[in-house]
């Protein structure tokens, strides 16, 4: 179902959820949510934690996983790959100068 409200954003760039919209949708206060601009629209979506049974291939348990976690570790380990690489670069040209 489709709903629209219309609201005006505040001095401080705030808008508020209508509480109705919160209470369906359990949105609760200090809830994380992913805003995604849309060339001239904004999405805004409640970020949830995931079961692991949420996810396609997984069998048994039912552990919670924080998805946010999962992508905090995928930017660190592609920040690591990276300073690695660029090391390793920065080695190779200290090394050719000394030729």
């Amino acid at each position: 179902m489709l709903e629209t409200v219309r609201k005006e954003i505040d001095d401080q760039r705030r808008i508020v959820i209508p509480k109705e919209w919160c209470d369906k949708m359990k949105i609760k206060e200090h809830t994380t949510v992913e805003m995604v601009r849309k060339e001239d629209k904004i999405e805004i979506t409640p970020v949830r934690k995931k079961s692991l049974m949420d996810f396609k291939g997984t069998v048994g348990g039912g552990d919670v996983v924080d998805i946010e976690e999962g992508e905090k570790a995928q930017m660190e380990a592609a920040w690591e790959d990276f300073e690695n690489s660029r090391k390793r670069s920065i080695e190779n040209i200290k090394k050719r100068h000394k030729k």
